[in-house]
C-alpha cells in the first residue's frame, strides 16, 4: 500500500515537471524563441527526398560561357538552343531567364518556341511585397518577356524566391502572387508543372494550401510552399545541347546559369557557403510538387506533445529509478527522439529538434533537483526518526553514509545493556496512573540522555526496563568498555533521579542493570505496516539474565564482557549460570561501584 502511495507520488512529480516544461515550450513557439535554430537543425537533414529523373537542369557552366561567348546570349543563341532541346527531346522547356528588354533576334526566338511544339515556359521578374494576415503576397514591379515571346509562351511564371529574414536561406517560394491587374501569376515551377500535368486556372487559395484542377498543394497561409531539397537532379551543359550531344527524351527541361560568377547563387539548406544556382532552386520546388515529397514544419501542438511525452518519461524514468540506468536512459530516450526525426523527416512530417531534445535535459535536471529534495527531506525525516533511538551525531552519519548500515541484515559484536527498575510493580500499584507516567518519564529521560552520551542505540523499553544496544548500527571495537561506562554511570545517576521525583511527590527508585558482550545478527525486521532495527541471537538472552541478576544499584557482567575489558575494574565473582541449549555455562560478575563519584543527569 505504501509502495504504490510512493509510486503515485513519483507519477504526480513527473507530470508536474513534464507539464510546467511543456507550458514553457508552448510559450515559447508561439514567441518564436529558438525559431531560427529550429530551421538551422532541420536544414542539416537535407537532401532528402526523391528526384523525380525526368526532371533536367541544362545549365549556362563556365564551359557554355567559354565555348559559345559571354553572358546573356543572343537571341538568336537562345533560338538554337530551343531548337536543339526539341530535337533531343524535351517534353517541356522552361527558362529561368528574363527576356526582357525587347531585343534583336525576338522573333527568331518567339519562331523556335513556337515551332518546337513543345510546351516552353518563360520567366518573370517580380518584385514582392508580404501579404498580410492571409493575404497573398503582392507584386509592387514586374518584368515580363518581351511581348513577342510572351505570346509565342505556353506559360508565363514568377521566378521570385522568399529568402528567410532571418538568415537570408530560401526554404520557400510563392507559388501564386497577386498582381496589379488583379490576376494571378504562378511561381516557375508551378507554371512548368501546369504545362506537364496539362492543369488550368483558377487557383483556389486556403490557409492549407491550393488548388489547381485536380491537384492539392500544401502551403502555408500565404501560399508559399516549403522546398524539399532532394538530392541535384541531372545536369547537362548547355554547350553539349547546342552541340547536339544531350539525349532529353521526354524530360522536363529548366534552362538557368549555373557559373557562380553570374550571380544567381541563393542560399539554400543544401549549401549555406557559396550558394545554390537559382535554376536548382526552381528545379527542387517542382521537383517537390511532381514527387509529393512535401515539407510540413513542426506545429506548436505536435512539439508540445512531444515535449510533454518525452519530459514525463524522462522525469518519471529519474525520479524512480537508479541515477545510473536513468542517465544512459535519458541518453537513449534522446537518441532515440533525433532518429525519429531523421525517419520523419525523410517523409516529409517535420519534427522540432530544439524543443524536445532542450525538454529532455531539464526535465532530467529538474528531476534530478527535485529528487535530491525529496531525498533531502526525507533524509531530514529519517534523521529525526533515528534521533529517537540513536545519538544525533550516530543518526547524521548513519543519513551521510546511508542507511545500508541500518537496514542491511549482518552479524556483529555487540554488548547489549539491560536496565530494570527493582519492586516497581508494588510501588506502581500505589501510584495513580499520571504518577506512574511521570515516574517512569523521569527515569526514561535521564537513562536515554545517558545511553545517547554514550553513544548507544536504544532499542526499546519494555514495561520500566531499558534495553540498549553498543556496537550497532555504527561499528564500535570498544563497546564493552563503552557500555560498562554508561551502565556505571546509570547507577552514579539514581541519586539526581531520585531527588527530581522527589521533588514531584514521587517515590524514590533503584535498579539493577546487566550487560554482555557477543555476537548478533542485526535486521531491520517487520512488515510494511511496521518495521524496526533489531538485534538477533543469544547475547541478547544473556544479557536480560545477568539483569535479573543484579540487585538495586548493581551493575553485572558477563566474563565474556570482562575479558574485553582492557582496564579491569574490581569484580565479584558470582555462581555460573547453566544455559539452556548452550554447552556452556554463563560466568557473571558484580562490578564493584564507587558511590561517592556522582553524575547529575539533565
Amino acid at each position: 500500500m505504501m509502495r504504490r502511495a510512493s509510486i503515485s507520488r513519483v507519477v504526480v512529480s513527473a507530470m508536474i515537471v513534464a507539464a510546467a516544461i511543456g507550458a514553457v515550450s508552448f510559450l515559447g513557439r508561439t514567441v518564436s524563441v529558438f525559431g531560427g535554430y529550429q530551421l538551422q537543425a532541420s536544414d542539416a537533414l537535407f537532401p532528402t527526398g526523391k528526384t523525380d529523373p525526368r526532371v533536367v537542369v541544362v545549365g549556362v557552366d563556365a564551359r557554355s560561357i567559354d565555348a559559345i561567348g559571354r553572358w546573356p546570349w543572343p537571341r538568336a543563341t537562345e533560338a538554337k538552343l530551343v531548337d536543339r532541346l526539341s530535337q533531343a527531346g524535351a517534353r517541356t522547356i522552361t527558362f529561368d531567364e528574363i527576356f526582357d528588354p525587347p531585343s534583336k533576334g525576338d522573333d527568331q526566338l518567339a519562331a523556335s518556341i513556337k515551332a518546337s511544339k513543345r510546351s516552353v515556359v518563360l520567366g518573370a521578374l517580380a518584385d514582392l511585397k508580404d501579404g498580410a494576415g492571409t493575404k497573398l503576397a503582392t507584386v509592387t514591379s514586374l518584368t515580363p518577356p518581351a511581348p513577342i515571346l510572351q505570346r509565342a509562351a505556353a506559360n508565363i511564371g514568377h521566378t521570385s524566391v522568399t529568402p528567410d529574414p532571418a538568415d537570408g536561406v530560401v526554404r520557400s517560394l510563392p507559388l501564386i502572387v497577386d498582381t496589379p491587374d488583379g490576376s494571378q501569376l504562378p511561381s516557375l515551377s508551378l507554371a512548368t508543372l501546369m504545362q506537364v500535368d496539362h492543369l488550368s486556372g483558377p487557383f483556389t487559395q486556403s490557409t492549407t494550401g491550393i488548388q489547381i484542377g485536380d491537384r492539392f498543394i500544401p502551403t502555408d497561409e500565404h501560399a508559399a510552399m516549403n522546398v524539399s531539397y532532394a538530392p541535384s537532379p541531372r545536369m547537362v551543359s548547355a554547350a553539349d545541347v547546342l552541340d547536339g550531344k544531350a539525349k532529353l527524351n521526354g524530360k522536363i527541361v529548366l534552362v538557368g546559369v549555373t557559373d557562380p560568377t553570374l550571380g544567381d547563387d541563393k542560399l539554400s539548406p543544401v549549401d549555406k557557403s557559396n550558394g545554390t544556382p537559382g535554376v536548382f532552386v526552381h528545379a527542387n520546388a517542382l521537383n517537390t510538387m511532381l514527387t509529393s515529397s512535401y515539407v510540413f514544419p513542426p506545429t506548436r501542438t505536435a512539439t508540445t506533445t512531444w515535449v510533454l511525452i518525452l519530459a514525463f518519461t524522462v522525469g518519471l524514468a529519474t525520479l524512480l529509478l537508479s541515477i545510473w540506468i536513468a542517465a544512459p536512459l535519458t541518453v537513449l530516450v534522446g537518441i532515440g527522439y533525433v532518429v525519429l526525426a531523421i525517419t520523419r523527416f525523410d517523409t516529409g512530417r517535420v519534427l522540432d529538434l530544439i524543443y524536445p531534445p532542450l525538454a529532455i535535459v531539464v526535465a532530467f535536471v529538474a528531476s534530478l533537483a527535485l529528487r535530491y529534495l525529496s531525498e533531502r527531506r526525507e533524509r531530514t525525516r529519517v534523521s529525526a526518526l533515528f534521533s529517537q533511538y540513536v545519538p544525533e551525531s550516530v543518526a547524521k552519519q548513519l543519513i551521510e553514509h546511508g542507511t545500508d548500515e541500518l537496514t542491511r541484515e549482518r552479524r556483529v559484536d555487540v554488548t547489549v545493556l539491560f536496565c530494570d527498575l527493582r519492586s516497581f510493580t508494588a510501588t506502581a500499584a500505589k501510584l495513580e496512573p499520571a504518577g506512574v507516567s511521570r515516574l517512569l518519564d523521569a527515569y526514561y529521560d535521564a537513562t536515554t540522555e545517558l545511553v545517547f552520551q554514550h553513544g548507544g542505540t536504544l532499542m526499546q523499553y519494555v514495561g520500566d526496563e531499558v534495553y540498549a544496544l553498543f556496537g550497532a548500527p555504527i561499528d564500535d571495537d570498544h563497546s564493552s568498555a563503552t557500555a560498562l561506562a554508561c551502565a556505571i554511570d546509570f547507577q552514579k545517576a539514581a541519586p539526581a533521579i531520585n531527588s527530581r521525583l522527589a521533588e514531584q511527590g514521587l517515590p524514590t527508585i533503584a535498579y539493577g542493570i546487566g550487560l554482555h558482550t557477543g555476537p548478533v545478527v542485526t535486521a531491520h525486521i517487520g512488515t510494511n505496516r511496521r518495521r524496526q532495527f533489531s538485534a538477533i541471537g543469544d547475547t541478547v538472552n544473556c544479557g536480560s539474565r545477568l539483569c535479573s541478576l543484579a540487585k538495586a544499584g548493581e551493575v553485572v557482567v558477563s566474563g565474556d564482557l570482562f575479558e574485553r575489558l582492557d582496564t579491569k575494574p574490581e569484580v565479584q565473582a558470582l555462581e555460573p549460570i547453566p544455559l539452556k541449549g548452550v554447552a556452556r555455562d554463563l560466568h557473571p560478575f558484580r562490578i564493584e561501584i564507587d558511590a561517592s563519584a556522582r553524575t547529575v543527569v539533565g
